[in-house]
Formats: structure tokens, sequence, C-alpha cells
């Protein structure tokens, strides 16, 4: 017990965390008071503005390069971890046990890294703790938990329970490198497929500032309609605030990733209203129309029951009937009031608006399905992955399911993880098992509900099997495997493509921005 704990003491790294260094706080702060300066001169020339900034840009910035700086960590980490499993994974073919093939990768990886490198580090606290006799399941999990990789955490669940069931130690060391290596080597695609709009936007980003620089040196009195008055301050906010927008939004398109998440439905609020609209529509003429965008409905807002589900879609499919209604009146109203000369146009612009609002409410079904059937492609390689590894580790088909429901809630409950629509299937397939309904039912019931053509092939594979013997199931899972990532390929490279051409939208605000600083100025000036 001693032992135990005494091989946790000592400074590890939490890598969820930067804590910088002072020399890296002062450049920090400079770059951040540089480019307050060059705000507030270019936009405003105004020194009560710098020191107004100043703040908030400084934890802007803070902010950033710490996550920035913990982004690149990890990756380097996760990189370095797939290098070390691939030298486990040689050295426990040889015939090295488990522990001393940690020993072998830390041989092998300090001729490639120098000792500052985080994954020599944590080779180094590895063989360090098994020499104070402790377990290497849980030298891996702290391993897991410090690091925040997801890989790594499946990787030490996997090894405690091959111990525990005496599964293929080797095959689970080797199938989780190649997961890994996989996994980058399709975020490395993304990376290259949009790293050519990247350059594009970047050079857009430093056009308006060079147009004011250009412009204050070159022609001084031409900006001067810019300073000093309440109309050209307006503008130039104006300008600022388009600047602010097209980086977001540029920022989040190149920040895409090879997973998608969203967030819960949240809380429920439910009025009167669903009660006796929903069955008027329903028992008249457009009553399977209803049925139908109930269903969708429904498997949009998953984490809710069903029913749930369609009554706060029609609540909000009201709300949204009545704000166009409103808005149709006020339109039709202002006419009216002042003269209602052309009221046959406004009529008609009124029906638009009264129509077009509550039908954005239906498109927005439709697009959150097409995320949905996309997120469940994404998904589809872990889960079948981490299948296979449970199985391959020793554990049966139904313990595997459970173990991975387990650990889906214990993330989003610990860490508020984004909805993840196949774990929530396989949820409600977990409390059909666990009420006794058989395993065969429950699994091709999971892929009618997911209808998708990968998930139905999976409950295929389950349900043949458990009727047949689970002799070959492995073999079946990881042949399913390589298809899925072919799938996840060809998805992803249709994604990147298209969050490539999203790009256009920002690179256009930023050149609607460099118009209106060229074009304020000469119109104001005639």
């Amino acid at each position: 017990m001693c032992a135990e704990r005494k091989c946790f003491v000592g400074s590890e790294v939490d890598y969820n965390r930067y804590n910088m260094s002072l020399y890296e706080l002062i450049a920090v702060l400079v770059m951040s008071a540089i480019a307050d300066g060059i705000v507030s001169f270019l936009f405003y020339r105004s020194i009560f503005v710098f020191v107004a900034i100043i703040v908030p840009m400084s934890v802007l910035f803070v902010k950033g390069y710490k996550r920035n700086r913990i982004e690149k960590r990890k990756w380097a980490l996760e990189c370095g971890f797939e290098e070390m499993l691939e030298s486990v994974s040689n050295a426990l073919i040889t015939g090295y046990s488990l522990e001393n093939s940690f020993y072998e990768a830390k041989k092998e990886l300090s001729v490639l890294y120098d000792d500052k490198r985080d994954i020599l580090c944590e080779l180094g606290n590895i063989c360090r703790k098994i020499k104070f006799n402790c377990k290497i399941e849980s030298i891996l999990m702290d391993f897991a938990k410090r690091s925040g990789i997801d890989d790594i955490h499946t990787f030490s669940e996997i090894i405690i329970v091959a111990r525990k069931s005496g599964g293929n130690i080797i095959s689970i060391v080797k199938q989780t490198a190649e997961n890994i290596h996989d996994r980058r080597e399709i975020e490395g695609e993304i990376r290259t497929l949009i790293s050519g709009k990247k350059l594009e936007y970047r050079i857009m980003c430093i056009m308006p500032v060079g147009m004011l620089i250009y412009l204050g040196i070159c022609s001084p009195g031409y900006m001067d309609v810019m300073y000093g008055n309440i109309a050209g301050q307006a503008v130039m906010t104006i300008c600022l605030v388009i600047y602010a927008v097209s980086y977001y939004i540029a920022k989040k398109i190149m920040s895409f990733e090879s997973s998608k998440e969203i967030k819960t439905s949240g809380k429920k609020h439910f009025s009167g209203d669903f009660c006796r609209l929903y069955r008027i529509l329903k028992k008249g003429r457009f009553g399977g129309t209803i049925d139908k965008i109930s269903k969708k409905a429904a498997k949009v807002y998953i984490d809710i029951p069903q029913n749930e589900a369609c009554r706060r879609f029609w609540n909000e499919w009201f709300a949204y009937a009545k704000t166009g209604l409103a808005a149709a009146g006020v339109i039709v109203m202002a006419d009216v009031l002042s003269g209602g000369k052309n009221i046959v146009y406004v009529l008609l612009f009124a029906a638009a608006v009264a129509v077009s609002i509550p039908y954005m409410k239906l498109k927005e079904v439709d697009r959150k399905l097409k995320y949905r059937d996309e997120q469940l492609i994404l998904d589809y390689p872990d889960v079948i992955n981490r299948i296979c590894l449970l199985i391959g580790a020793g554990s049966s088909m139904k313990r595997a399911w459970e173990k991975i429901v387990n650990d889906y809630t214990e993330n989003n409950s610990s860490n508020k993880a984004g909805l993840h629509y196949v774990y929530e299937e396989m949820k409600k397939s977990l409390l059909e098992l666990k009420s006794g309904t058989p395993e065969s039912v429950v699994y091709e019931r999971f892929g009618q509900r997911i209808r998708l053509i990968p998930y139905m092939k999976l409950s295929a594979i389950l349900v043949h099997n458990l009727k047949k013997g689970n002799r070959y199931i492995l073999e079946q899972l990881n042949m399913s495997s390589l298809d899925a990532y072919g799938q996840r390929k060809e998805s992803i490279k249709r994604m990147g493509e298209e969050a490539s051409s999203k790009l256009l939208f920002p690179i256009i605000l930023q050149f609607i921005l460099v118009l209106i600083i060229i074009m304020y100025p000469a119109i104001i000036s005639l």
C-alpha cells in the first residue's frame, strides 16, 4: 500500500492546462498591446480606445495562446503515443512482458527524441512506477486522465479488461496503434484540403489593415472624414465588427475536425398550443405530413423521449408561425399608416414573411438530420473499433456494449461533452437489454432506428452471430472496420471540400470591408 501511494508522488503534467512562463506571459502581453495599438490607431486614432480595450485584448491573447499550446502539446503527445505503442507491440512480439515492453520502448524512443519530449517523460514515469510495483493498469489510467486524449483513455480501459479476462494484449496494442494512425492520416488530409483557402484568407485579413496604413501614409487627408466625427467613427466601428465576424467564422470553419458534436437539447418548455393546434392539423388533410415531420423531429431530439421531442418541435414551430404572422402584421400596419399606396406589393411581401419564418424551422430539421447522418458515419469506425478491442480483450458483446455506453455517460457528465447520436441509440438499446429484451431483437431494433447502411450491417452481423455462434464475429467486425474507415475518409474528403468552399464567405466579408474603407471617404467628399 505504501509503495502504491509512493509511486504516484511527483510532478506529473496535466495536459488539459498550460502554465505560462514569465517570458511567455510578457511576450503575449506585448503582442496584445501591439494589436491593441494597431486597432485603436487605424480604426479610431484615440488613446481612450487603446486604454479601454487593453485589458480584454490581453485576456483574449492569453487565453488563445494557452489554448493553442494545449492543442499542439496534445497533438505531439498523441503522435508520440502512437510510436510508443508500435515499439511496445514490437517488444511484445519478441517475447517481452507488457511491463518490460515499456522499458524497451523507452530505449527506442530515446534515440529519436530528446529528453524534454512529453512522451519520453511519460515513459520515464511509467518505468519508474513499474519499479515501485505499481499496476500497469493504474499507471495507464492515470496517464489517460492527465492527457485528456480519447485514444489513451480507450487503450487503458482495454488493457484493464484484457488483464482481467486474459485477452490478446499484442493484438490490442497493434490495433490501437493502427487506429491512431488512421485518425492522424484523416486529420492530415483535412489540413491539406483547406490549407490553400487558409492562405487566401490570411492574405485577405492583411488587406484591410494594409489598406488603412497605405492610405494613412500616402493620402493622409483622404481618411480624415473617418475620424473625429460620429458618422465616421460609426462606419469604422461597423468595419471592425465585420472584420471580427469574418475572422470568427473563418476560425470556426478552419477548426473543422474529423468528428462532430452537438449540444444536448437542454431545458424543455411546453405550452398548451401543442395539444390544440397539433390535433387540428393532424386530423386534417395534412395528417400524413405531420406524422412524417414528427418522426424527423424525434430523430433530431434523441436525448429526450419521442413524445416530448414531438411536443417540443411543434411548440417551437408554432412559436415561429406566431412570429411570422406578427411580423407580417407589422409590415401591413406600417404601410397602411404611411398611406397604403403599394398595398398589393406589401401584402405579397408580408405573406412571404409569414410563410418563410415557420418554413425556416422545417428546413432546420432537415439540416439537423443531415448533420445527424454525417455524425453517425464519422463515429462508426470509433464504435466498431472499441467493440473489436473489447471483444478481443475477452469481453462479451453485451458487456462491451454496456462498457461503451457507461464511458460515454461518464464523459458527458464530467466534461459536458457534446451529444453523439450513436451512443444515445446504444443507450436506448442498453435499457432494452436490462429490461429483458432478447439481444437479437435489441440489435435488430438498433439498426432499424438508425437506418444507415453501416449500422444495419453491424446489426446484421451481431444478430447472425447470436444465432449461429460467436466464433467468427471478431473477424467480421475487423472487416467491417476496414470498410468503415474507407467510408469515413470519403466523408471527410467531401466535408473538407465543403469547409474549403465555405471560406469564401469570410473572404467576401473582407472584400466588402475593403470596399467600405475605400468608397466611404470618396462618397462623403462628393
